[in-house]
């Protein structure tokens, strides 16, 4: 309703400007929505009807369904980000204990052996060890 006044007061407006080139132009605009609000047309009156109240439900309705259906996409983003970092950080970190332990071992006893060739790979695989405990962390 507040659109159509505004429409018609800046038509009245125009009307009053003595412009030849533009008068030609909205005439005809004026004359085609005069005709419509004339004709007695139940097509274009349903249309404008339901689009006003189509435009007042819908106001009406999306300001309380967006906020449980935020509330529930928050709650999914945080549930599957719980979920799956708690099993996947819980999983590999049992695993690679147990390699950790097997490989320090390992060198435990090849320490114990006075071996100057072994001396260096161990160095190798010590460096080894730790870039391997720092990849599967994140």
């Amino acid at each position: 309703q507040t659109i159509e006044v505004q429409q018609i007061e800046t038509i009245e407006q125009i009307k009053l400007q003595p412009i030849p080139s533009t008068q030609t132009i909205e005439v005809q605009q004026i004359e085609t929505i005069e005709q419509i609000k004339l004709q007695p047309i139940p097509s274009t009156q349903t249309i404008e009807v339901q689009q006003i109240e189509t435009i007042e439900q819908i106001q009406q309705q999306p300001t309380p369904t967006p906020q449980p259906v935020e509330v529930q996409q928050i709650e999914t983003i945080e549930h599957i980000k719980l979920q799956p970092i708690e099993q996947i950080q819980q999983q590999p970190i049992p695993s690679t204990q147990t390699i950790e332990v097997q490989q320090i071992e390992t060198i435990e006893q090849i320490k114990l052996q006075p071996i100057p060739s072994t001396q260096t790979i161990e160095v190798q695989q010590i460096e080894t060890i730790e870039q391997i405990k720092l990849q599967p962390i994140p």
